[in-house]
């Protein structure tokens, strides 16, 4: 008993040895690594995308005593400075997001952070506390990752990050881990972490860069700084659904919440985050989209219930405007507007429960997400609670003093001025919630007690530093947002209120006279612009505007002289470049307007309605070979575009390829079933191929 015993404990003892003894390998080959200065892949590189050269925010100033935000950096971050050399009594503390931190539709000066600095200085004088706004306008939580890494530098003591609100504004194609299972995406954020694998990645990558002879490029880059798609001409049309890219946008902002968690680990920085809350009742989802294409039998029966529903809606006629939603609703489930106004009537009914569900589905199926969607607030939380992060759960927060305040746990107007951002009180409430966090885990251990502070003091202190001014560019701050978004309707308000508080102003009189612009008053319109350039000569875009008001009047000599001149101000003007090409076009020099569409797809390769009429013009020449391939490269990027399939019909009809031409129509009614011109191309090449 005793000799088998015995084999039996050998046995297992060479089971834990050989389990172990590669471990231990491992280790200590990383151990030595580490000593020798070899760095993981996540301390050289994102190893999912790459960026362009980045240049950091801040640089000294000329007496070398203080850190300042860089000029060419103000288009996306406040004006901010601290000392290069950290006082021995000093508390820094760095603020990470979008536009939220950095404080639109107002400036720092009423943002979360500086509330937090005030508050932090409040309640302890024997310490300077200095907050550093480091909130980037359109910032991801990707490029926040690239900025921890510039501020690590600056021996910070805190890190908190508000972000979430813009995983879906730029176009990354995620093409690496687009169709990866969570699990292998998990597998491969371990891998990098190793330096053994680090080196093994860089020396593969170094024999396949030879082995080619040329630079190994990753397969995703981005440029160094926000290029929105909403930026882009048509940029709302770019969105559609799309699962794998949601599962990808997803994956990636986990990974790069782990990385930021890496970097203040690594450098003994504490972290915080903050689970984003949006406007849920009161800011209509930006963009709609069935779930998939209605024959025009379900379009009509959808329309018809959707459209009554919004005119009971209007009328305050609920429980009627309710039932024809829900009509509509069994027809399509998607149309992420329909659950809005759903939600709506259950609101207004004081159905509040129900009401908060439809609302949270209404932000789900919003095509264009310009908001962190329910998802990206699991995955902040699962992290917080994964690495026992503090996590200041605003969502839930906010949710609570609504239901206390007002009776609802649904977020509205009482705490939002648009889609995301907050009003001036709701940034002093985040900076209240974040000090009472920093208090409980003992991040700060200031002289005083919360209860001794007087905040209605604190607010009155900075608001007696803001003039009218300061609420006129709020308006036109907003106002610029839900233009640049689509919400034209919403935007003519604060356009009006703006233009009236700003006289002097060229971008809010600009505004004010694309206004008129919209409403179809080109006289009133053009003397606008003409103000605008009284005040400033140089400002390029109302040179466009005029320039496209006289060639809708066909006066396309002087049209061509205002679009000359905002390409002078502007040199990398695609719309601009675009209405010449269109003016030039016609007045009948089609060599020179494909000239101009190619200059515009030089400075934005993704201007569909260049690429639409760079083929059609090499159509008219009887240059097939070319308007096909700029038909297809449209499609590539915006494959809805049925125009461009029509196009491409006619194209192949001419060339008697009845065939595709008919492949082309079919595929060009699946977009647009009721498309007259679709539908008589299609009768035209049917009757051809019948004979």
């Amino acid at each position: 008993m005793t000799l088998k015993n015995g084999n039996i404990k050998k046995k297992y003892f060479f089971k834990v040895v050989t389990l172990i003894f590669p471990i231990a390998i491992i280790c200590c080959i990383e151990f030595f690594l580490y000593l020798i200065g070899v760095k993981n892949t996540y301390e050289r590189e994102d190893p999912f995308l790459g960026f362009q050269k980045v240049y950091p925010i801040f640089e000294m100033n000329s007496s070398r005593d203080m850190y300042v935000t860089r000029k060419s950096k103000l288009r996306w971050f406040n004006d901010q400075k601290f000392s290069v050399r950290k006082a021995e009594n000093e508390f820094r503390i760095f603020c990470f997001g979008g536009s939220v931190t950095f404080g639109r539709p107002y400036t720092a000066l009423t943002a979360f952070p500086n509330w937090l600095q005030l508050n932090l200085q409040a309640l302890d004088s024997t310490k300077h506390y200095k907050v550093i706004n480091v909130g980037g306008v359109s910032y991801a939580s990707y490029r926040i990752v690239n900025l921890m890494k510039e501020m690590v530098r600056y021996q910070p003591d805190v890190f908190i990050v508000y972000s979430g609100n813009n995983e879906f504004l730029e176009n990354i194609t995620y093409s690496n881990i687009k169709n990866e299972p969570r699990l292998i995406t998990d597998i491969r954020i371990q891998l990098n972490k190793l330096r053994i694998y680090s080196l093994m990645r860089s020396g593969w990558l170094s024999l396949k860069q030879k082995k080619n002879n040329k630079t190994i490029q990753r397969e995703s880059q981005i440029s160094s700084e926000v290029n929105a798609m909403l930026d882009q001409s048509f940029g709302l049309n770019r969105y559609h659904r799309d699962v794998k890219r949601k599962k990808a946008v997803l994956n990636y902002f986990q990974f790069n919440l782990d990385e930021m968690i890496n970097i203040a680990k690594r450098h003994g920085i504490e972290i915080i985050f903050i689970v984003p809350p949006s406007n849920e009742k009161d800011f209509s989802p930006f963009k709609s989209e069935y779930c998939q294409n209605l024959n025009s039998a379900q379009l009509i029966k959808f329309e018809n219930n959707y459209k009554a529903g919004l005119s009971n809606l209007d009328s305050m006629r609920y429980k009627v405007a309710f039932e024809k939603l829900r009509a509509a609703e069994k027809v399509d489930s998607c149309y992420a507007d329909l659950l809005y106004r759903k939600g709506q009537c259950l609101f207004r009914m004081k159905k509040y429960e129900e009401a908060k569900i439809v609302f949270a589905k209404a932000q789900e199926f919003d095509v264009a997400p310009l908001r962190a969607t329910n998802k990206i607030r699991q995955i902040i939380r699962q992290i917080g609670k994964k690495y026992k992060i503090p996590t200041l759960d605003l969502a839930r927060i906010l949710r609570q003093k609504n239901h206390q305040e007002h009776g609802y746990p649904i977020l509205g107007k009482e705490t939002f001025l648009d889609h995301v951002h907050p009003t001036i009180k709701t940034n002093q409430f985040i900076a209240n919630e974040l000090t009472k966090m920093m208090l409980n885990y003992k991040i700060i251990e200031p002289e005083k007690n919360w209860e001794e502070i007087n905040h209605q003091q604190l607010y009155e202190s900075v608001i007696e530093q803001i003039d009218s001014s300061y609420f006129a560019m709020r308006d036109l701050n907003l106002a610029k947002v839900l233009d640049w978004s689509g919400k034209t309707d919403e935007s003519a308000a604060f356009i009006k209120r703006a233009a009236k508080s700003l006289p002097n102003n060229p971008e809010a009189q600009y505004a004010l006279g694309l206004l008129y612009q919209r409403q179809k008053n080109n006289e009133k319109a053009a003397q606008i612009y003409r103000k605008v350039l009284k005040l400033d000569s140089t400002f390029a875009d109302a040179y466009n505007a005029l320039g496209r008001i006289y060639e809708t009047n066909n006066n396309l000599d002087e049209a061509l002289i205002f679009f000359q001149m905002a390409i002078k101000y502007k040199p990398q003007f695609d719309e601009a470049y675009y209405n010449f090409g269109d003016t030039i076009y016609k007045k009948g020099d089609l060599q020179k307007a494909i000239g101009a569409y190619k200059k515009v797809l030089q400075i934005n390769p993704y201007h569909i309605q260049a690429l639409n009429d760079l083929g059609a013009t090499f159509m008219e020449i009887n240059n097939f070979n070319e308007a096909i391939n700029a038909f297809e490269s449209l499609l590539q990027i915006e494959p809805k575009y049925y125009r461009a399939y029509n196009n491409l019909g006619l194209i192949y009809f001419r060339q008697n390829n009845l065939d595709k031409s008919r492949a082309m129509f079919v595929k060009a009614l699946g977009i647009k079933p009721d498309d007259k011109f679709s539908l008589y191309w299609l009768k035209q090449v049917e009757g051809k191929l019948a004979l």
